[in-house]
């Protein structure tokens, strides 16, 4: 219950911080949350999904990448005198 109240309390503290401020500088709750809205529903010149999904896929081929890399150096410093000998510290 007190992360919940804490959250809330913050949020009302940035909502009454913001009317004090230009919104470029500190914009209001309410902006922010119909701001991340619209990036999310791809409003505007902004598509969310399409980005998220081109991210992901850098990552994944990333992730393949470093794995055949691994493996490959891994397997060589097992089998390979040689290879234990270049490796290691």
């Amino acid at each position: 219950m007190a992360p919940v109240v804490a959250f809330v309390v913050f949020l009302l503290c940035w909502q009454t911080a913001s009317m004090f401020f230009v919104q470029r500088d500190l914009p209001s709750v309410i902006y922010v949350v119909e701001q991340v809205f619209v990036v999310v529903s791809g409003g505007g010149e902004y598509q969310f999904f399409t980005h998220a999904s081109i991210s992901l896929q850098r990552i994944a081929i990333a992730s393949v990448i470093s794995l055949v890399i691994g493996v490959t150096l891994g397997t060589v410093m097992g089998w390979a005198k040689r290879g234990r000998y270049l490796t290691a510290p």
